[in-house]
């Protein structure tokens, strides 16, 4: 009812739940809802309005990432019709929703239609087509991936999400790979990127890089001055923190948003401890 009712919000979170529901249910003996659910998720993903459509992708990515574990085989109907909105999205957002949908579904064979948008188009489905090829383990398209992250333009999002499927591929070029970067940043943009980046390629090896942007004055010729350095921290502390969430999450929970100080947000210069990441 909340899905077919409840307003964009509400009803992509009770998608979201139908999703993992779909994939409870998607190794159970035959007679289940399993197939009743999966259908009102179908629907949605082929009929439903542009706004919700993108929440039912990522449900049924959710759905069958959560069946795999369970023993079920691969959804075959399914992916194929994930695979076809992929193509034929209409926006960024349904788009990067059906990417990381057949990342989630471990459906390899659709891994050259995801790589094909990995060099034009929206920034932010670039980085997510990348994280797809991760997720299903394509792993013939790192030198793809390493190409993007060597690229000298200030693009954090892509990097950030670049930079993440790497590590989840285990490159062990991707450390040499952003401090080659950093050391030739030659405006803090770029500097900020390959700082940023360095938070999510989980190689302790990017510690020392990271510690001699605190500590040090100066990177050759070029001072290094205050943001670099609180980049720099900032990813020191998402590197080596044990959570899956970023190292400020925590700072978030019961803030008074209306009342938050400078300290802990400020959009105006992206200054505080919330805005960092």
């Amino acid at each position: 009812q909340v899905m077919n009712k409840g307003q964009e919000l509400e009803s992509g979170l009770a998608l979201v739940a139908l999703g993992r529901l779909v994939g409870r249910a998607g190794a159970a003996p035959p007679g289940s809802r399993g197939r009743e659910l999966r259908s009102a998720l179908g629907k949605v993903v082929s009929d439903g309005s542009p706004t919700r459509r993108p929440w039912a992708l990522l449900a049924t990515g959710i759905a069958e990432d959560r069946a795999r574990a369970a023993g079920a085989g691969p959804a075959l109907g399914t992916q194929a019709l994930v695979q076809l909105r992929l193509e034929q999205a209409p926006s960024p957002q349904e788009a990067a929703a059906a990417a990381i949908a057949l990342g989630l579904s471990g459906a390899k064979d659709t891994a050259p239609n995801v790589a094909s948008g990995l060099r034009n188009g929206d920034f932010y489905v670039r980085g997510l087509r990348a994280l797809s090829l991760a997720l299903m383990d394509a792993r013939q398209y790192l030198p793809d991936l390493q190409v993007i992250a060597m690229e000298p333009i200030y693009r954090p999002y892509l990097l950030r999400d670049v930079a993440t499927a790497l590590a989840l591929m285990g490159d062990a070029a991707l450390v040499d790979i952003l401090v080659t970067k950093l050391a030739f940043a030659r405006f803090m943009p770029d500097r900020v990127a390959a700082l940023s980046a360095m938070a999510w390629c989980d190689d302790p090896r990017a510690i020392d890089a990271l510690l001699f942007v605190v500590k040090e004055k100066r990177m050759g010729t070029r001072r290094l001055d205050d943001t670099s350095r609180a980049f720099a921290v900032t990813a020191l502390g998402t590197l080596c923190g044990r959570s899956a969430l970023p190292w400020n999450t925590r700072f978030a929970l019961d803030v008074t948003w209306s009342a938050a100080p400078p300290t802990l947000t400020d959009p105006r210069v992206g200054g505080g401890v919330l805005d960092l990441l």
